[in-house]
């Protein structure tokens, strides 16, 4: 029978072989080897909350926001999640396009609640109401449930249609940010493919711009667009718009 210590294991680089036991740095998980928490200070520490006032469950709930030894507290987590936020938020502009987003959404509903609200209202415009009135508090979902939505205020129908443009560029140019990282390790080939889906891309635009094209010819050029380029795309998205 072969000897199979002190062989490489070749599923695990950095591990060795010994009969049938494999050996090596432990990972994924906090060190087993690690000293043990100081136990009797942490029951020290709650107790002087309790001779305090604080109840066990309080002195416990202070004791994980505060942290202990090589452990980190709730506090400190959280501080490292605003930081995060602030960081996200500064380079991407999701606060600002949240706002803006926001904004226009109130002045959307508000032109249309005036539309409806008149003295020839119809069981129709009632129900356009109740649709308004069961919209979600959250803007982003909001949003979403109006895609559908038939506008009664053309000021109204102009707001939701200007946010649909926000959100399309904020999706653009957060595209195109990954797409110019994506790009600093491409090759010729690469770089000429992605010229290839701009122009092509830019043409499209045009076609939906200009109003010149039914709805059907702009599906299909649609349709090829995604066909040729839609591993550039992989929200797979349905329309244009």
């Amino acid at each position: 029978m072969a000897d199979r210590s002190n062989i490489p294991d070749p599923h695990l680089p950095g591990r060795k072989v010994f009969g049938s036991y494999s050996y090596g740095p432990y990972v994924d998980g906090p060190d087993p080897l690690a000293p043990p928490a100081d136990l009797r200070g942490l029951i020290a520490r709650i107790g002087d909350e309790v001779m305090q006032g604080s109840s066990p469950q309080q002195a416990l709930r202070e004791l994980l926001r505060q942290g202990m030894p090589g452990r980190r507290g709730l506090d400190d987590l959280l501080r490292q999640i605003w930081a995060k936020r602030r960081e996200l938020q500064k380079n991407h502009r999701l606060d600002g396009t949240l706002q803006e987003v926001r904004e226009l959404l109130e002045q959307a509903l508000t032109a249309e609640r005036n539309a409806l609200d008149g003295n020839d209202i119809t069981p129709h415009d009632e129900f356009r109401l109740m649709e308004l009135e069961m919209l979600s508090s959250n803007t982003a979902t909001a949003v979403r449930e109006l895609d559908q939505y038939q506008w009664k205020s053309s000021e109204a129908a102009q707001k939701y249609q200007q946010i649909q443009e926000l959100l399309g560029k904020e999706l653009l140019d957060q595209r195109f940010v990954g797409m110019k990282r994506a790009l600093q390790d491409a090759t010729p080939e690469d770089l000429a493919q992605v010229g290839q889906m701009l122009a092509n891309l830019n043409a499209l635009l045009a076609a939906h711009a200009s109003g010149m094209q039914s709805s059907q010819e702009i599906g299909e050029k649609f349709d090829d667009f995604i066909r040729e380029h839609g591993q550039y795309f992989p929200e797979e998205p349905t329309s244009v718009d």
